[in-house]
């Protein structure tokens, strides 16, 4: 173990899946680079490796902000979050993974759950994380309340475009509005 904790490839391995994992699904090559060279330096402390991360230019970068999309999993828990949900009943949520593509503990590969875009964001996937919300503050799923009070308006920190916001403005009812909010551009990106 201590001769594969030491090869330069593992370093490189370590670094490469923090920077997608905190970064972006591309990964930049400096940083990396950076990265592994800390990894070595400090025998693995993955401490120090993720400080050089997050205090490097390039995760403090604009392009960086808001790069990655949210999987599954920090989709349904940031929508119950945000919305100010009261969850009594969790298996609906549960199924709501299980039919976004990311079941609880039943990933069948031992290297988990992808982390890049490409493997949650296309047409298919966007639907159901639309049909999700629209379920979820319909009051449709036992067990899962979300607030009357909630106002659609808050659900996204940060900008939002025109063109969420007019659509947004047209939904019908309340439950509507939290539902596009929730399904947004903007809401699915972390």
């Amino acid at each position: 173990l201590d001769i594969l904790a030491r090869h330069p490839s593992t370093a490189r391995f370590v670094a490469t899946a923090l920077v997608r994992r905190f970064v972006s699904d591309d990964p930049p090559a400096p940083l990396v680079d950076r990265a592994a060279e800390r990894f070595r330096k400090t025998d693995g402390d993955l401490r120090e490796v993720m400080r050089a991360i997050l205090l490097s230019p390039e995760f403090l970068s604009p392009a960086a902000f808001d790069a990655k999309a949210k999987t599954p999993f920090e989709f349904v828990v940031s929508a119950l979050r945000q919305s100010g949900t009261d969850l009594t009943n969790a298996r609906p949520m549960v199924r709501a993974l299980q039919e976004l593509g990311m079941p609880l503990y039943q990933c069948q590969p031992p290297t988990g759950y992808k982390d890049t875009a490409d493997a949650w964001v296309h047409t298919g996937a966007l639907v159901s994380r639309m049909n999700s919300a629209l379920l979820m503050a319909d009051g449709r799923l036992p067990g899962v309340t979300v607030p009357a009070s909630t106002d659609a308006a808050s659900l996204i920190s940060g900008e939002v475009s025109d063109t969420t916001r007019a659509t947004i403005a047209r939904a019908q009812t309340p439950p509507h509005a939290i539902a596009l909010e929730l399904g947004s551009p903007e809401f699915q990106r972390k």
